[in-house]
């Protein structure tokens, strides 16, 4: 997997996220399609992705709240509950 593919792989998010200032560096890209990549913005957060599953790093009670304390198996789910969590572009 090339950094190209990762970013292929959350375009959604890559998207959305780029229109609220936000622009992607993938960290890492580890075997079995694992990756992770670093989003740089307003806030900075990390998205991972371990054998197919997508998750977001971050503390729990912060994210919790938002539905995003777990695992997503489902690529659009996943960047929807992140899109709606990203603060709007100031």
């Amino acid at each position: 997997m090339k950094p190209e593919d990762v970013l292929m792989d959350l375009d959604v998010l890559v998207s959305h996220a780029a229109e609220r200032g936000f622009r992607p560096e993938v960290l890492n890209i580890g075997p079995m399609g694992s990756y992770q990549v670093l989003f740089v913005g307003p806030l900075n957060f990390t998205v991972t992705c371990d054998r197919g599953q997508l998750s977001l790093e971050g503390e729990r009670p912060q994210l919790e709240s938002h539905g995003l304390w777990r695992v997503f198996d489902d690529r659009r789910a996943f960047a929807d509950a992140v899109i709606a969590w990203i603060p709007p572009r100031p």
